[in-house]
Parts: structure tokens; C-alpha cells; sequence
């Protein structure tokens, strides 16, 4: 029945709040341009929509709009393999061993045995879909 508005809808409930272009450079005060150079080289986690604009999943800033330390590598590692959809999808979840935090937040907390198991799931993701 709704088809591609179903889908639309359950990736905005995982993956939302979101942030358009416009508010975020506005708020990190970059240009528009440093903004797209960011988006370009996968630094940034950017959702492109039906309608054609970029939106960026809140998750991935903190208060102060930085992004947990090594996300960027991650989201590179990932984008081997999946959409930027499917790569959001996958950092904003979690082990169940974790209990409610997500990848990103492991990488937030900064607890390098934690973060080194993010990047082993992460490698054999990517893996897994190359064979």
C-alpha cells in the first residue's frame, strides 16, 4: 500500500532527528561548500531523500556538533559495501551483548577494546558482502 513512503517512514523513525544542509553548515558555521567536500569524502553520514536533498542523521554530532572520534574511518570502511542508508542503519545499532548503546556511541565512549570490536564487525560486514 504505501510502498516507498513506508520505507521512507521507518528509516526516518531508526535513523531520526535529521538535520538539512542549510541548519548544519549554519550551525557548525561551515560553508556550503566545505559542507559538500565533507559529504564528498564520506566524513559526514548523509542521507539522500526521494525528493533530492541531503539529510544528516542528529546521532552522529554531539551538543557541540563534533562526531565521535573515528566515525568517518567507519563510515568510509562501511560505504565499501553499502549504501549510505544501510551504513547509517548499521552505526546507529548495536550488539546485543551492548545492551541499548549503538556503534556510535561505542566510538563516543572511546573504550579502545570496545572500538576495535565496532571495526572487527564492521571489517567482516564488509567481507561478508564482497563474497
Amino acid at each position: 500500500m504505501g510502498g516507498d513512503n513506508d520505507k521512507a517512514d521507518w528509516i526516518a523513525a531508526e535513523l531520526g532527528p535529521f538535520y538539512n544542509g542549510e541548519g548544519l553548515w549554519q550551525w557548525l558555521g561551515f560553508s556550503e561548500e566545505r559542507l559538500d567536500a565533507l559529504v564528498g569524502a564520506n566524513d559526514l553520514i548523509a542521507i539522500k531523500t526521494a525528493e533530492g536533498p541531503l539529510l544528516f542523521p542528529a546521532f552522529q554530532f554531539d551538543d557541540q556538533g563534533r562526531l565521535p572520534q573515528r566515525l568517518p574511518e567507519l563510515y568510509q570502511l562501511l560505504r565499501q559495501q553499502m549504501s549510505a542508508t544501510t551504513a547509517a542503519l548499521w552505526i546507529h545499532s548495536g550488539l546485543p551483548e551492548w545492551g541499548s548503546l549503538t556503534m556510535a556511541d561505542i566510538l563516543r565512549g572511546g573504550d579502545p577494546e570496545l572500538v576495535e570490536r565496532v571495526f572487527f564487525e564492521a571489517r567482516h560486514d564488509v567481507w561478508s558482502r564482497e563474497h
